[in-house]
């Protein structure tokens, strides 16, 4: 088996930085963002909020009235549940589907 390996661009790696510079203001800002938008989720671009909703899919919807790309967004969900998303393939449709898997946290 041959592999073929796939360069990583300098535009690659400019966009990478970006969205590790939104983990950063995430992680910095977490308990104040659970504070100001419990139960939401919350899209980060810039290190800024660029949308924010209690429903996946109304902020997908925000996004695409702003004109922001998905792929480019810190996704988080505001939760003490802690909330997958995953992009599933479904052969029916020769298509894929977000998939949301939430798993209830508890304390210790």
């Amino acid at each position: 088996m041959n592999f073929t390996r796939v360069p990583y661009t300098e535009e690659q790696k400019r966009r990478d930085a970006k969205h590790l510079k939104d983990v950063e203001f995430f992680n910095k800002n977490c308990q104040e963002l659970m504070k100001q938008y419990p139960e939401h989720w919350i899209g980060i671009l810039g290190q800024k909020i660029v949308g924010a909703a209690p429903d996946v899919f109304d902020l997908i919807a925000q996004l695409k009235e702003k004109g922001i790309a998905q792929d480019v967004v810190l996704w988080q969900h505001m939760s003490k549940e802690e909330t997958v998303m995953t992009d599933v393939y479904v052969p029916e449709t020769d298509d894929w589907q977000l998939a949301i898997t939430t798993v209830r946290m508890h304390d210790a």
